[in-house]
């Protein structure tokens, strides 16, 4: 079977794969809607000019390469009516340019690099831009060797010990799959190459390790692009691949006992990560139902627990208490619980690695997600309902129940970068709009 994707956003990203694809034993479709018309009366996004995800006015795919700043259909943002205040988004300064699908990461300095991305002017962007929380702005900084779309599945791309970040894998800049690597600098402000990861794929969140050393499990590793998504076939890879900083090299470790496309990757306090749930592959007769352990000394794997029902993981969160928050429409599903979307997991072997609900989760909602610095979680955007939304929820561990807090200033669908703030904001940049537009907005949260 071919399934087409655009895929299910995880962390930084939402979780629409379970209920849209899943379920119906079908993957996910991307979105065909033409651009919407500027806002401030620009013509960026012309029907004459280059397309949105799916096609082309000639057919097929048409790919731009990243041009630079560009005036995006959105770009002039929302009327802000956040006040700053507590549980409430406001708005901050703009990117260059629209990206969906943004990578990044929180640097040690406390600035943010936001990288990479997709939008329907530039296709897949090799640009970076540096936000400065004390000033509000972006400004750009060196740009990637090559594309990069969701290398890491668009998760925080991992920081390294010594400050540089690590990208690697995803799409490249003609939405073909690469194995290349690079290593972005703050101190130059640059990105250089590192050692290539052995297969190209797209893998899902990659985990960094207590030695500094970053696991990349399984993924896709056979696609044909349909951007921002894609097309695949067949059943994914088992393949994990280890990065290690002080060699840069990867080299393969432990394979996944089956292939595993989706779930959820998470590091435990004692160090070992495990890989929790999601799909071997495009129809429900796939989904997967194991937990698997991986022991960073011993560097195997080793199936742990089973669940039973459709289970679906979109992402995955250590809690101060030890529990794992898992995130995604449908959640697990046990044959005795409900289907909340959002979990609790003990991942105790002694507790017989149980699971149970949270209270208060709105039905229906598909957000993106980020943990906050008390390891509460955040929850915003995305869908409610199958609508796109503004709404914003936080899950408060003590309660273990989900609040509702102030909305965003514009609803943001896809993949937009969410980024953790040495003061304990959150920064939210990108993504889409309600009409599927890519956006160069950002907003603050303020816990």
């Amino acid at each position: 079977m071919r399934a087409r994707c655009a895929p299910p956003y995880v962390r930084a990203i939402g979780s629409v794969l379970a209920a849209a694809g899943l379920a119906a034993g079908v993957a996910c479709s991307s979105s065909n809607a033409a651009p919407a018309p500027a806002a401030d009366g620009s013509a960026a996004y012309s029907s004459s000019g280059a397309v949105g995800p799916g096609g082309s006015a000639g057919g097929g795919v048409f790919f731009v390469m990243d041009a630079g700043a560009t005036i995006d259909a959105s770009d002039s943002g929302p009327s802000c009516t956040g006040d700053g205040g507590p549980q409430t988004f406001t708005c901050t300064g703009s990117m260059s340019v629209a990206r969906d699908v943004p990578s990044g990461a929180a640097l040690p300095d406390g600035k943010v690099l936001v990288a990479g991305g997709w939008n329907g002017v530039n296709g897949i962007l090799t640009s970076a831009e540096i936000y400065d929380p004390q000033t509000g702005s972006f400004t750009p900084t060196g740009a990637m060797g090559g594309g990069h779309l969701w290398g890491g599945w668009g998760a925080e791309l991992p920081l390294l010990a010594n400050g540089k970040v690590l990208v690697a894998g995803g799409l490249d800049t003609t939405g073909q799959l690469s194995p290349a690597a690079e290593l972005y600098d703050p101190t130059a402000g640059t990105f250089s190459p590192t050692g290539p990861m052995q297969l190209g794929a797209i893998s899902m969140s990659p985990v960094v390790l207590g030695d500094g050393s970053v696991l990349f499990i399984g993924g896709w590793d056979s696609v044909t692009p349909e951007l921002p998504g894609w097309s695949y076939t067949g059943m994914g890879t088992a393949t994990v691949e280890r990065y290690y900083p002080s060699a840069g090299v990867f080299q393969s470790t432990g394979s996944l006992a089956e292939d595993r496309l989706f779930g959820c990757n998470v590091r435990l306090t004692n160090g070992d990560v495990l890989a929790i749930a999601g799909a071997q592959g495009p129809s429900e007769s796939t989904v997967e139902h194991n937990v698997e352990r991986y022991d960073p000394t011993a560097g195997l794997w080793s199936s742990v627990a089973i669940f039973t029902g459709a289970p679906f993981c979109a992402g995955a969160f250590v809690l101060p208490n030890r529990k794992v928050l898992l995130m995604g429409t449908g959640g697990l599903i046990g044959p005795t619980l409900p289907a909340p979307g959002v979990l609790l997991f003990d991942p105790d072997p002694d507790a017989g690695y149980a699971i149970g609900p949270t209270s208060n989760a709105l039905a229906g909602f598909s957000p993106s997600f980020v943990q906050l610095g008390n390891g509460d979680v955040l929850a915003f955007g995305g869908t409610l309902n199958g609508a796109p939304t503004a709404t914003a929820q936080v899950y408060d561990v003590e309660a273990n129940a989900w609040k509702t807090v102030g909305n965003l200033n514009q609803p943001r669908q896809g993949a937009a970068g969410a980024f953790l703030l040495a003061s304990g904001s959150v920064l939210v940049a990108g993504g889409t709009d309600e009409n599927g537009v890519p956006l160069a907005t950002a907003e603050i949260y303020r816990p």
